[in-house]
């Protein structure tokens, strides 16, 4: 059986064939590719914000390397303003030059100068003179190399009956100075 089909039937066929076949490549070749491709894209997108993250975390890095070498550039300047145990005749003939340079009597009270402990040293110091000579004395302290803290001051006048000077002054000093280890 033969069929006859005219130039209309045999067009609407042919288009029909082409469209599926054009159909089942679409469906069957470009859609997964598409798929494919956008799955290289948001791959490609996580690599990238990856390497970004890598790229900071380096520059971090780089970055805190810099600093330490400038602390540690910055550390050996206050080597010398450090005291350290062992160097205790060193600290309480610094201390009596500065008394005598500023013609004030100075007298240690208490210290743990000779004691190991947690690292500081604590001593207690008064300090006689004429008024302006105990100031210059306490700037002059405060200038020192060692870093010197100041937990306590008080200041008074000594005048008295006995001592006619006016300008008497009588200054005592609570201080705190870290001690490292050699």
């Amino acid at each position: 059986m033969k069929l006859k089909l005219n130039i209309e039937k045999k067009t609407i066929i042919f288009l029909t064939i082409i469209s599926i076949v054009t159909i089942g490549i679409v469906g069957g070749v470009i859609l997964p590719t598409l798929y494919n491709i956008k799955n290289l894209e948001d791959e490609t997108s996580k690599i990238r914000q990856y390497m970004e993250k890598k790229y900071q975390d380096t520059r971090s890095l780089s970055n805190s390397k810099q600093k330490i070498e400038e602390i540690q550039t910055m550390m050996a300047d206050f080597e010398e303003h450090l005291f350290y145990r062992g160097d205790e005749l060193q600290l309480i003939t610094m201390l009596e030059n500065l008394a005598t340079a500023n013609k004030v009597n100075q007298k240690i009270n208490q210290s743990n100068l000779d004691k190991t402990g947690d690292g500081t040293i604590t001593f207690s110091i008064t300090v006689n003179g004429d008024y302006i000579n105990v100031l210059q004395y306490l700037n002059t302290l405060e200038k020192q190399k060692y870093f010197i803290n100041i937990k306590q001051l008080t200041f008074s006048s000594a005048f008295t009956p006995q001592n006619k000077n006016p300008n008497a002054a009588v200054m005592n000093l609570e201080l705190l100075l870290y001690a490292n280890k050699r």
